[in-house]
């Protein structure tokens, strides 16, 4: 799977009341699913026996293949899918994470809501460690063996579990398994096009389906074992829609094979972008590729052959049409193709927001700062750039809505539906703001974010401020903002009167009193309160008694 860093990062756990589980990911038909809302999820747009994927990982940082993994993983496993009744809270401890808790209740509530479509349900318990697996004990063995089939005998039905270890080897190849972005397309067919210009160049083919299968996945193990190459589709605006009417009709056409009718003939086609592209006979080799329109398509020919025998997937004779567009890397032309592509068929503005001219011109911006705006998803990551200095549209959406709309809960509890629709999208990037009104909140934000990180190193013995710099990021943000500005009422026009010099070398007693008022808000509980609503009006009353403190002093 190509996940971004903030993929990554959603789905870790750091916390001393995770039970074990150190990272959750669930995907639905291979798409990682990041919003835990059941009320977006209609039974309608799922097709019987769809896939439904979770994956559990517990991270030792030991030398030793420990025996005590697989009894967390059975106690987690009780709370995830051990009672199946419909009030699926009651069975979770309050000393439990409250994201793991909100995890756990959708995957329950999911499971009860599509239970007429069968779903067919996997459970994949990961134990990473940095000891080699060859070091596993027979005892291991043995309790790792009594407990998953234990497991297996008490759980819902369509359930499968699987447990696997990643010792140090594995770790390493995967580490340096890199996923191409290059591929030999081969077709069956081409029509010559005029080329535009010197710098670009055409190509309409037709290409077997079968060769179009191979040519957007890739091997994954000695078995074949083929995933879809996501690589190619990072450019492309729209997520895979599941099972919605327009993929169930392209993969009941799919499944109908005709030898009257070809697949080509009813759809629409695919659109590839490429820097270079070399024709050799009838293969085309192409480099840097983006499917920028078809990848509805593309998933439908993916699930459609990936279940089929390899003497199937040879015996297909069908093709698919296929544009491909060779650009140079002449980054404009790509989104303007990318928006006219894709304007076929209803798309909110919030899924063109890659290519919004607000988005460009602020990734234009932050790069004069040496800050890199990840607008399309991992494109600085393969650039290879620093970590630390990238920054995605979301991360942006929540320092603005937790400093302008002084509301770091709704940023954190919310945080993939902040700009989902068009109404939010266009609240949180509004054109009316000057530049500087995205840069200073992205700024604040940062510099926040590094100065816990550098309390969490100290491993001080303060549970409270432990807590602090695992959930309330956003609101020392939230803080820190007013405390710059000396008011409580941050907005659009006063945060750009801030000097930038003063954001890029905050004076640490001002970041010290922000995570002291955010202590004093949240009182003396452990508890991760980040997500009530209650937090925002406590903050705002801790600022103004600290600002009329402030203000008496002088």
């Amino acid at each position: 799977m190509n996940f971004s860093l903030e993929d990554i990062d959603n789905g870790l756990s750091d916390s001393n009341l995770d039970w074990g589980i150190d990272a959750f990911y669930l995907f639905i038909d291979n798409v990682l699913i990041n919003d835990f809302y059941i009320d977006e999820y209609d039974v309608k747009s799922h097709s019987k026996g769809f896939k439904l994927d979770v994956h559990l990982f517990q991270i030792k940082n030991k030398d030793k293949v420990e025996e005590s993994v697989p009894q967390k993983f059975q106690e987690f496993a009780y709370y995830l899918f051990g009672d199946n009744g419909d009030n699926v809270d009651t069975i979770l401890p309050e000393t439990m994470d409250e994201d793991l808790k909100k995890f756990i209740n959708f995957f329950r509530q999911f499971i009860l809501k599509m239970a007429s479509k069968f779903p067919n349900i996997t459970i994949y318990f990961h134990h990473v460690t940095r000891a080699n697996k060859s070091q596993t004990s027979t005892g291991y063995i043995d309790k790792s063996n009594a407990i998953f089939n234990m497991l297996k005998q008490n759980t819902i039905t369509r359930l499968k579990l699987e447990h696997d270890i990643v010792g140090s080897n594995e770790l390493y190849s995967l580490a340096e398994k890199t996923i191409p972005k290059s591929g030999n397309l081969t077709f069956n067919s081409s029509v010559n096009v005029p080329n535009y210009i010197d710098t670009q160049a055409g190509y309409l083919v037709t290409a077997y389906l079968k060769d179009y299968y191979k040519f957007i996945s890739t091997t994954v193990d000695e078995d074949e074992t083929r995933t879809l190459n996501e690589e190619m589709f990072e450019s492309n605006i729209r997520d895979y829609q599941n099972k919605t009417l327009v993929n169930k009709a392209i993969e009941t056409t799919l499944k109908k094979s005709s030898d009257n009718i070809d697949f080509w003939w009813l759809n629409n086609g695919i659109t590839i972008i490429a820097d270079k592209g070399v024709t050799v006979a009838k293969t085309m080799q192409l480099n840097n590729v983006q499917i920028v329109n078809g990848l509805q398509t593309s998933n439908s020919i993916f699930n459609i052959f990936n279940n089929l025998t390899s003497e199937q997937v040879e015996a297909d004779k069908r093709s698919v049409f296929i544009k491909v567009i060779i650009l140079n890397d002449v980054d404009e032309s790509r989104d303007e193709i990318i928006r006219a592509t894709n304007s076929q068929n209803p798309v909110t503005a919030s899924q063109l927001r890659s290519s919004d001219p607000l988005q460009r011109k602020i990734e234009s911006f932050l790069k004069t700062k040496d800050i890199f705006y990840d607008r399309k998803k991992n494109y600085y990551r393969n650039q290879k750039k620093p970590i630390a200095k990238i920054v995605s549209i979301n991360y942006l959406s929540q320092a603005l809505v937790s400093i302008l709309d002084k509301n770091p809960v709704k940023a954190r509890s919310t945080p993939t539906i902040l700009i989902k629709k068009d109404n939010d999208y266009n609240h949180v990037f509004n054109t009316n703001y000057n530049i500087r009104v995205f840069y200073y909140s992205l700024l604040i934000r940062m510099q926040v974010s590094k100065y816990l990180k550098n309390i969490k190193k100290k491993h001080l013995n303060d549970p409270i401020l432990e807590n602090i710099t695992k959930y309330c990021e956003l609101h020392v943000t939230r803080t820190l903002a007013s405390l710059l500005l000396t008011t409580d009422n941050v907005n659009k026009d006063n945060i750009i009167t801030i000097k930038e010099s003063r954001i890029t070398n905050i004076p640490k007693q001002l970041l010290d009193e922000s995570v002291i008022l955010v202590k004093r808000a949240i009182g003396n509980t452990v508890q991760d309160i980040s997500k009530k609503a209650s937090l925002n009006d406590q903050i705002t009353e801790q600022i103004n008694n600290y600002l009329k403190e402030k203000k008496s002093e002088e």
